[in-house]
């Protein structure tokens, strides 16, 4: 009997003292669970902290940090596709350069001739050069010519909005008759204004009462087409060409959203043309018209809406269905820059940091 008490003491011994191995490996386990959880959420976390605080690096503000580059810079270049404060920004330019002789041709910046010319047109040249950019080349120059003493602007304007409003505005001009825009879709489009006789045959645009009805398959002809301000887009300023002569020149390249144009010309009014810091800022808008502007129905025994109407419901497909990107480039780039610009409390940062 004492055997078997002394056999069950030492097998119980030694259960216990496995299960004391067992326990204090468990602690010890349990212990560095939480230590390599904390470790791990640390990490995250300064990965975190340090891209916010290298995207915050990245904005500028109206009244820090864009205000010394604008002070330091001796020579500013004002870039922007169509319809993002381009006609404001260049109205602007030339009443604040309205001391130095400023070329005459619109958009001169997109001819090497004409940029040429410009250096020796005058002795004193202006300060400040503002235009909108047609095709990529023109921006890589810039990019590649700009000094350490420049600063280039681009001002840009989220594309599907940007596409809209210029659709509108090719529209527009189509209404009133120019002949510059129709001579684009001669082959495509007619336009007629109803005789005497209010004959009305074949009429693609017709123009009566101060109002404007264009048909729905010409509106998508002149879509497909791409002409005029709806060719001069994003994807032509900043093409993976252009962000490749970003990052190999490295220029002091700043983008501002285009709500932010007002702010601007204040803030280049301060360094540049003092005399204009009381005065409104410019806006201007040569596409607007008080025509009222309708698209007729193809499909629904011709019920007109508005032209606005027409592509706020089409808005998210238009580019999709009307094959507006096949040819584009570098889009993911493009878009981070504008979430980039979204983050900014003065929607503006600095393009060569990002």
């Amino acid at each position: 009997m004492k055997n078997v008490v002394g056999s069950n003491r030492a097998i119980y011994v030694s259960l216990s003292l496995v299960c004391f191995i067992l326990y204090m490996n468990a602690n010890l386990f349990l212990a560095s669970v939480p230590l390599d959880v904390n470790i791990r959420h640390t990490k995250s976390y300064e990965t975190i902290s340090t891209y916010d605080s290298q995207s915050s690096s990245k904005c500028l503000s109206f009244e820090g940090s864009m205000d010394e580059l604008v002070k330091s810079s001796k020579q500013i270049f004002i870039t922007m596709p169509a319809k993002a404060a381009g006609s404001s920004m260049k109205a602007f330019t030339q009443k604040c350069m309205s001391n130095h002789t400023v070329m005459e041709e619109d958009n001169f910046i997109n001819s090497e001739k004409s940029v040429l010319n410009m250096m020796t047109q005058t002795y004193e040249l202006p300060s400040i050069i503002t235009g909108h950019i047609y095709k990529e080349k023109t921006m890589v120059d810039i990019v590649k010519g700009a000094t350490d003493d420049s600063l280039v602007l681009y001002i840009n304007r989220q594309e599907t909005d940007r596409l809209v409003s210029a659709a509108q505005t090719v529209v527009d001009r189509m209404c009133e008759g120019k002949f510059a825009e129709l001579e684009e879709f001669k082959d495509q489009i007619q336009v007629r204004y109803p005789d005497e006789n209010n004959r009305q045959e074949n009429v693609f645009f017709l123009r009566k009462n101060g109002e404007c009805t264009i048909e729905e398959d010409a509106l998508r002809d002149v879509l497909l087409q791409q002409k005029k301000e709806m060719g001069k887009s994003n994807f032509n300023s900043l093409s993976c060409s252009v962000f490749d002569a970003i990052e190999d020149n490295k220029p002091n390249m700043v983008v501002v959203d285009y709500k932010q144009a007002g702010r601007l010309q204040k803030l280049l009014a301060k360094y540049h043309c003092p005399e204009m810091l009381d005065e409104e800022a410019v806006h201007s808008n040569r596409g607007s018209t008080h025509v009222k502007k309708f698209v007729r129905l193809s499909n629904e025994e011709g019920r007109e809406v508005l032209l606005s109407e027409w592509m706020e419901k089409k808005r998210d497909l238009i580019e999709w269905g009307f094959g507006m990107k096949k040819d584009i480039s570098c889009q993911g780039k493009i878009r981070s820059m504008q979430r980039e610009l979204s983050r900014c409390d003065d929607e503006m940062f600095h393009l060569s940091k990002f």
